[in-house]
C-alpha cells in the first residue's frame, strides 16, 4: 500500500536510521536498521519511558509526568509525588502515562482511568484501552473497540476491529470485514467500514478505494468524486493527481480535469509545484500545467522551503522553483531542510548547506543530526558534540554520547554521565553511573548504586538509598 501522504518527502526517518547505525557502527547496516524500523512501526504502540532499578523500596521507578512518577514492586504499580509520598498505592497491574489529565490503569485484566489525584474516575471495566486524545479515548469490550469521553460516557459503541489515531479531525476504523471507514472528532461514524485502503483525510477530503477504483469522500462521508480512477493521491493546494487509462493528470475539487492526463507518473502539489515523470525522467509543473523544472532527473522529492532535492547520475543537490540548481548535484546524498539547514554527504563525510546554497559546514564529520533549536549534533572519531548554524562548535566534541535536549539540558556521557546546557557548560559533574533525560523538571540519576532525582541545578530533591 502506498503512503499517499509522505512517500515523496525526503526526511526519511533518517534521524532514527542514523541513530541506529551509530549504535551499530556502520552505514552498511542501514538495510538491517530499516527492517527493524519497519517492524517497530507496525507493532502495537508502546510508551517509551525510562525504566530503572531503585533501591529496596521499589523494584522500578519511571520518569515524572504531571508531577507524579510510576513505581513498581513485585509486579504491582503505584505512583509517588515529588516529595516521595506514595499517592497511588501499589495495587495496579499497569499504569499508563497521563494524557489530557487522565491515566489508564489496569487490574485483573480490566482497565479504567484515574485523575492526577489518584482517584479512579472511570471504572475498571474495559478489556483494553488507550490514552485520551481530543477528549476521547479508545476502549474495548471483548474484541470490539469504540470511544468514551472523559466522563466515561460511551460516545461510539464498541463495534470495530481496530481504531487508529486521529489525523486532521478524523480517524480510520477497521471493521470485522477488514474494510476501513471513518469516525470524526465527535465520535460520529461518517462512513462505515467499506473501503480497501486506510488513507487519512487531507484538506477536507479522504482518498478512498473500492473494487480497484479510487475516488474521494468529504467530511460527511459523501462520495463527492466518483470512484473511477485507477490510482490517485490526496488533495493538496486544491488539486489531486489521478491516473486514468495509464496516464496521470490533475483534477480540482469539482472533479474537473484541469491538467490533462499525459504523464507516466505524478504526485500532489506542494508549494505550487508537482512532481511529474515523462519518458523515464522527473521534473516539476506549476498549477497551470506549465513545465517549471525540466524533466531531466532520475529522482526528485517535493518542494520544501522553496527548494527540492533532485538526483541525476547518482549525485544529489537542490533546485529552486524555476529549475535553477541552487545546490550543485555533487553530493552522494542530501537531506531535507530543517531550521534552514540541510545535511549533505560526500565521500563518507557529512556537513551542512543553507537555503542560499552555501556550504556553511563542509563535509567533515562522521555523523551529523538535524538542527533543533539552533544546534545540531556532530561526531568525529566516535566522539560527539554540537555546532551552531555558523558551524561553530558550541558543545565540545569530546563526549561518548549526547542525548537530545530536554527542558534545556542534554544528558552526556564521558567517563560518567551528567548534563550540559545549550552554551556547552556542564551544569553537573560527570559523576553518575547512569542518568535519564529531564522530565517534569527532574532527572533520574544513579551513583554508587543509589538512585535519586535531581533538579536542573543538580541538587538532589528525592533520594532512595539502599538499606
Amino acid at each position: 500500500m502506498k503512503n499517499r501522504k509522505k512517500n515523496y518527502h525526503k526526511n526519511a526517518d533518517a534521524r532514527l536510521w542514523k541513530a541506529v547505525c551509530r549504535i551499530w557502527g556502520s552505514r552498511v547496516l542501514w538495510s538491517v536498521a530499516l527492517t527493524v524500523l519497519c517492524a517497530a512501526l507496525f507493532l502495537p504502540s508502546v510508551q517509551a519511558e525510562a525504566v530503572v532499578k531503585v533501591s529496596n523500596k521499589y523494584d522500578h521507578v519511571y520518569s515524572f509526568s504531571n508531577g507524579l512518577a510510576r513505581v513498581e514492586k513485585n509486579g504491582k504499580y503505584g505512583m509517588i509525588n515529588k516529595k516521595g509520598k506514595e499517592v497511588v498505592p501499589l495495587k495496579y497491574d499497569t499504569i499508563h502515562m497521563f494524557s489530557e489529565g487522565l491515566a489508564m490503569v489496569g487490574k485483573n485484566g480490566k482497565y479504567g482511568y484515574m485523575n492526577s489525584s489518584g482517584k479512579v474516575v472511570i471504572p475498571l471495566k474495559y478489556d483494553d484501552g488507550k490514552g485520551f486524545e481530543n477528549g476521547l479515548a479508545i476502549v474495548a469490550k471483548g474484541e470490539k473497540y469504540g470511544f468514551i469521553d472523559k466522563k466515561g460516557r460511551v460516545v461510539t459503541k464498541p463495534k470495530y476491529k481496530g481504531i487508529l489515531e486521529f489525523v486532521n479531525g478524523f480517524t480510520l476504523v477497521r471493521g470485522f470485514n477488514n474494510k476501513f471507514g471513518y469516525v470524526n472528532s465527535s465520535g460520529r461514524e461518517i462512513a462505515e467500514p467499506q473501503y480497501d485502503e486506510p488513507i487519512d483525510f487531507e484538506a477536507g477530503y479522504a482518498l478512498v478505494k473500492k473494487n480497484g477504483k479510487y475516488g474521494f469522500i468529504n467530511g460527511n462521508g459523501q462520495e463527492v468524486i466518483e470512484l473511477k480512477y485507477d490510482d490517485a493521491y490526496c488533495f493538496y493546494q486544491n488539486l489531486a493527481a489521478v491516473k486514468k487509462d495509464g496516464k496521470w493528470g490533475f483534477i480540482d475539487e469539482k472533479d474537473t480535469m484541469v491538467i490533462q492526463p499525459q504523464y507516466d507518473d505524478a504526485r500532489s502539489f506542494f508549494e505550487d509545484r508537482a512532481m511529474v515523470k515523462k519518458d523515464g525522467k522527473w521534473g516539476f509543473i506549476d498549477q497551470e500545467g506549465r513545465i517549471a523544472v525540466a524533466p531531466e532527473y532520475d529522482k526528485v522529492y517535493r518542494f520544501e522551503d522553496g527548494l527540492a532535492i533532485v538526483q541525476r547520475d547518482g549525485k544529489e543537490g537542490f533546485v529552486d522553483k524555476n529549475g535553477t540548481e541552487v545546490v550543485p548535484l555533487k553530493y552522494d546524498e542530501v537531506h531535507a531542510f530543517e531550521e534552514g539547514m540541510a545535511w549533505v554527504e560526500l565521500d563518507g563525510k557529512s556537513g551542512f548547506v543553507n537555503l542560499a546554497g552555501e556550504e556553511v559546514v563542509p563535509p567533515q564529520y562522521d555523523y551529523v543530526d538535524y538542527f533543533t533549536d539552533g544546534l545540531a549534533e556532530v561526531g568525529r572519531n566516535k566522539k560527539y558534540g554540537m555546532i551552531n548554524k555558523e558551524g561553530e562548535v558550541i558543545i565540545e566534541i569530546k563526549y561518548d554520547w549526547i542525548n537530545e535536549f530536554q527542558e534545556g539540558l542534554a544528558c552526556v556521557e564521558r567517563n560518567g554521565w551528567g548534563f550540559v546546557n545549550k552554551d556547552g557548560r556542564e551544569v553537573t559533574k560527570l559523576e553518575y553511573d547512569e542518568a535519564e533525560d529531564f522530565s517534569d523538571g527532574l532527572a533520574l540519576v544513579k551513583k554508587d548504586g543509589n538512585w535519586a532525582f535531581i533538579n536542573a541545578a543538580g541538587t538532589v530533591v528525592l533520594e532512595e538509598k539502599k538499606e
